[in-house]
């Protein structure tokens, strides 16, 4: 062993893992890059969390250590140990009067999204939206306590806390300091992404400061630099709005400067519950665009006619003046120079007699005086072809949108024609390319294209499992296969109703197909059974028994429907010995409603 280098663990073997490099570190602890010697020819790397231990934290330090490693998501960064020992110390030199705690963890390799920013200064708003996305779905499994039956809040969200992985993955690091969501813990906080709950004497951590954070977060990734922050290091949030409105990537979206700015100004009790939803609202904005920024002050110099888009030639700046729409002159509506040169006198325009509609030219003096009935007559002679133009367009255009509405002219349709179903088969899912999170819908209001509906809310559902547990919409792995688009719903013990639990969907009449793969998810017990349904408004449309491995693909019709209900029966809730973990986990994977 050498003792040249430093090493850490448990207070029976001190000399487990050796240190190589510090990673990063602040106030609350440090994170070294550090080695496990497995065998002669083996070892494994890992980072390890070396967080200040306190008189009296053993209790709690060793719950939240059995609470980080249940955790299980693509987005959170894996906890392989936690354990108390002495401080760290040379090898064979370990100190027993000495004591640290500390959180070991795969080693995630790949720049901070900090640094991503950084190195993509011209990344569009879409994808610095969608590096975040599997973060927020990882904060909404750690608040929902779908793999820990307990509520956890990882409490230090913040970019340099989500690593970039090479694929393109994004990974939520840095768990040494998540606690559980009831107000017990030390708090690891940074201050500009502190909520403003988090300020005080005495800090705890919770779901919704987390939330804070993650806003917080979102915001500083599009603007692609720190946040501006007050005097104390807390977020000023009027200078980051001004930021905001005039950053390149956020200026011309005024709806999600808005998305984000109220997030960050909510009360705890109001920002948003399911950060991924929130996300994919935040994404879903992207599609209103103005032509130039119209919150705060306007930026220097004309901007481009087409809002410099990217892949478009930009003609420079052009003079732009007042005039007209070209139908006005059409129909004879005089513009600002033809009224300058228009007589101002009434007494100086021509008799009223003279009704002649052709033009003539200059005619001597009447018997009245006037010398000059040019410019009347001409004046009619010049509007009269237009007002007859403009009567026959008005015809045309009265022609063709009665044809339109008495269907003159469309090809015919059946009435209710759905399109070709789209089918998912087991083991082998196909996700559609028109598949989006946003309705695109036809002129009648009806949509055109599928939607998952893991991307809509339940309008209500079983509250027999409380406010946070029951119905989850991450990813999930049904018989080996993961699903990133999913809906999982768990009983828990509910018992009320004989192990049943269910959410239900507004579909608003407007959809003819609902295709999902359904199963067991695979973080159930090998014992578990379930029974699933699947009801349009109150009539059953599908239902099965499933056990763990099995895989169903369903594909069933919802025309007409108003209300979908997702319903499962688990009766292991029946049972003394129910719990989070022995009830069974029923996942719909890729749910999608076809138009």
């Amino acid at each position: 062993m050498s003792t040249l280098h430093f090493w850490v663990g448990p207070f029976a073997e001190p000399d487990r893992y050796r240190l190589v490099s510090l990673l990063g570190g602040g106030g609350e602890g440090e994170v070294w890059d550090a080695v496990l010697q497995l065998s002669a020819e083996g070892r494994s790397t890992v980072a390890v969390k070396i967080v200040a231990a306190r008189d009296g934290d053993e209790q709690e330090f060793d719950q939240a250590g059995r609470l980080l490693r249940m955790l299980n998501h693509p987005g959170l960064v894996r906890v392989t140990e936690s354990f108390t020992g002495p401080a760290m110390h040379r090898g064979g030199a370990a100190d027993p009067n000495t004591r640290a705690n500390y959180v070991v963890m795969d080693l995630v390799t790949g720049m901070t999204l900090r640094e991503w920013c950084d190195e993509n200064p011209d990344a569009t708003a879409a994808a610095r939206l969608k590096m975040l996305r599997t973060a927020a779905s990882a904060l909404d499994v750690m608040h929902s306590g779908a793999t820990t039956h307990v509520p956890v809040a990882h409490g230090d969200v913040k970019p340099a806390n989500v690593i970039v992985r090479p694929d393109g993955g994004s990974v939520l690091v840095d768990l040494g300091l998540a606690r559980l969501a009831d107000g017990t813990g030390a708090l690891g906080r940074s201050a500009p992404y502190a909520a403003p709950e988090l300020r005080g004497g005495h800090p705890v951590p919770t779901p919704e400061a987390d939330r804070y954070a993650f806003a917080v977060t979102v915001a500083q990734v599009l603007i692609g630099a720190p946040v501006p922050t007050t005097p104390e290091g807390w977020t000023d949030l009027t200078a980051l709005a001004d930021l905001l409105h005039r950053s390149p990537v956020t200026a011309r979206r005024p709806l999600l400067v808005k998305h984000v700015l109220e997030a960050i100004a909510a009360p705890p009790e109001a920002r948003p519950r399911q950060l991924r939803l929130w996300l994919d609202s935040a994404s879903e904005t992207l599609s209103q665009v103005t032509s130039r920024p119209d919150l705060g002050p306007t930026p220097p110099g004309p901007p481009s006619p087409l809002g410099a888009q990217p892949g478009l030639s930009n003609p420079g700046p052009q003079q732009i003046t007042a005039q007209p729409p070209p139908h006005a002159a059409a129909f004879g509506v005089p513009t600002a120079p033809h009224q300058a040169a228009m007589p101002r006198d009434p007494s100086s325009l021509p008799d009223s007699g003279n009704t002649t509609t052709r033009q003539l030219p200059p005619l001597p003096p009447d018997d009245h005086g006037h010398a000059d009935r040019t410019p009347r007559s001409q004046g009619r002679g010049r509007r009269l072809p237009l007002i007859v133009a403009a009567v026959v367009i008005l015809a045309i255009l009265i022609g063709a949108v009665f044809a339109y509405l008495t269907g003159a002219g469309r090809p015919s349709q059946p009435a209710n024609q759905a399109q070709p179903p789209i089918t998912t088969q087991a083991g082998s899912p196909q996700t559609p390319n028109m598949i989006t999170s946003t309705p695109v819908t036809s002129t009648t209001g009806r949509p055109t294209a599928p939607r998952y509906l893991s991307d809509l809310t339940p309008v209500e559902r079983d509250t027999a499992t409380g406010d946070n547990g029951g119905v989850y919409t991450t990813p999930a792995t049904v018989s080996g296969h993961q699903y990133g688009h999913a809906i999982t719903l768990s009983s828990y013990c509910t018992t009320h109703d004989g192990g049943d639990f269910w959410a239900d969907y507004d579909l608003g009449r407007t959809w003819n197909r609902f295709t999902a793969t359904v199963g067991l998810d695979d973080r159930s017990r090998a014992s578990s059974t379930a029974t699933y349904t699947v009801l349009a408004d109150t009539t059953p449309i599908a239902t099965g028994q499933l056990t763990i491995g099995q895989a169903v693909p369903i594909d069933v019709p919802v025309t007409g429907a108003l209300r979908l209900r997702l319903k499962i029966n688990d009766p292991s809730t029946l049972t003394s010995s129910c719990g989070y973990n022995t009830s069974a986990k029923v996942a719909w994977g890729d749910p999608k409603l076809i138009p």
